[in-house]
């Protein structure tokens, strides 16, 4: 760092951090907060991010990625006498090492980005991210008080912070989860003396291709985003407000009982509509004017009768399977592809289970099946074709697939089918009964 930029740093951006608080001065005003680290939901969305980030770069030989949401944030910073006063940027954001771990951390990354310097990057890809991977996924070797940031161009976000040392970061994720968080900061300037500057830059450096990052000559400046608070932002569905219920009469003017209103709203809001028209058909056929908890009950009974016949039928009517044929699906199902992830780097492995990782050289029976995609023979398929389309047989189809994963079924064959639409039914019922 120059002369004039540190004068700047002393006079400007006097930012001081003292056990757990942060002192700084902003518009002319001292203040002090406690530092807050980083709440474990969020970390595991980080980290999660990671190693999936990690793996498509292995998977395509380093070549690019999709945007990274856990890894650039929207950084927020003020810019004061402007008539729109904020200024926003993205910024490839990551974690500051525990004092004592930051000397090691640095000569470990140093040391890989020696050892692969001018080797193809689909050849030195691992390493990389073996050598990244050590610290990013060893949680007691992380400051999470500290997030830190790299700063290249010099412009609006620097002369911001050294004027007025807080930001807010805006991290937004995908689907399906969309996490969301606000993480609110006192922003320490650093310069390349600084041994945290060598960490960051070090960091950045180790995935330096145009692929993924920009090659840039040099850092000037570093930042250490040292947070006062954190506002979980993730949207959630607002619960539904039981005077907002309101039974279809349209289709016949039924008058629905309290309690009745109350058995039908216990179920799932994707079937509850169901459940409401086949209770009112039920009704006007057989001339009810009212629905009540009697008349749900029989309509249950007799709605249910046929298919508690026909599963019954189909029950009997299933071969017998033996401790041998189990025993054969098991052995088919190693053999179907699989992605096994290991516990000790993260690495992610597809196919069939290997024999080590080729990361840390942890043993391959150490791996974790990660997911394996369920297929559906065609007698299944036909059978869910008889649901009636749209919501009903979206349903049907999750429904079945989780009662496939949770009894160990490699494959969706019909007798599957039946037993998911069995458990499926048992559920609707225990719903509108009140016992869900």
């Amino acid at each position: 760092m120059n002369t004039a930029a540190a004068q700047i740093h002393r006079l400007q951006n006097p930012i001081r951090v003292e056990g757990d608080t942060v002192s700084f001065t902003s518009l002319g005003e001292a203040r002090t907060f406690p530092l807050v680290p980083l709440p474990d939901r969020m970390l595991d969305w980080m980290e999660q991010g990671r190693r999936n980030t990690y793996d498509k770069l292995l998977q395509k030989g380093g070549g690019s990625v999709p945007f990274a949401s856990h890894h650039l944030p929207v950084v927020v910073t003020w810019s004061e006498g402007q008539g729109f006063p904020f200024n926003c940027s993205n910024k490839g954001v990551g974690h500051l090492p525990k004092p004592e771990y930051l000397k090691e951390y640095t000569e470990k990354l140093q040391s890989v980005l020696a050892s692969t310097a001018g080797r193809p990057w689909e050849e030195s890809m691992r390493e990389r991210i073996a050598a990244v991977s050590s610290f990013y996924f060893n949680r007691k070797a992380i400051d999470s008080r500290c997030l830190t940031t790299l700063e290249i161009f010099e412009k609006n976000t620097y002369h911001n912070l050294t004027r007025n040392p807080i930001a807010a970061i805006h991290y937004t994720g995908n689907s399906p989860d969309f996490m969301s968080f606000q993480v609110n900061c006192a922003v320490e300037v650093i310069g390349p003396d600084d041994p945290r500057h060598t960490f960051i830059q070090s960091v950045r450096v180790m995935f330096e291709f145009n692929d993924f990052h920009i090659a840039q000559e040099e850092f000037p400046y570093a930042y250490l985003l040292w947070i006062t608070s954190v506002q979980d932002k993730t949207p959630f569905r607002v619960p539904e407000k039981s005077d907002k219920f309101i039974p279809i009469k349209a289709l016949g003017g039924l008058e629905w009982d309290p309690d009745a209103i109350e058995s039908v709203q216990r179920a799932p809001g994707m079937i509850r509509q169901f459940i409401t028209e086949q209770i009112e058909k039920y009704a006007r056929q057989r001339g009810f004017t009212r629905v009540d908890m009697k008349l749900i009950r029989e309509a249950r009974e007799v709605l249910e009768r046929p298919r508690r016949e026909k599963a019954k039928e189909e029950e009997e009517s299933k071969p017998v399977i033996t401790q041998d044929k189990q025993e054969a699906e098991g052995a088919a199902l190693d053999k179907i592809d699989r992605s096994y992830r290991c516990p000790a780097c993260g690495f992610l492995h597809h196919g069939n289970r290997p024999e080590k990782c080729p990361v840390c050289g942890r043993g391959g029976e150490m791996f974790r099946v990660e997911s394996h995609e369920v297929k559906w023979t065609e007698e299944a398929l036909a059978r869910l074709g008889k649901v009636p389309e749209g919501f009903m047989r979206q349903a049907t189809k999750s429904a079945v697939e989780k009662f496939a994963q949770e009894n160990g079924h490699g494959a969706i064959s019909l007798e599957v089918v039946e037993g998911g639409l069995v458990k499926a039914r048992e559920m609707m019922r225990e719903a509108m009964e009140g016992k869900a």
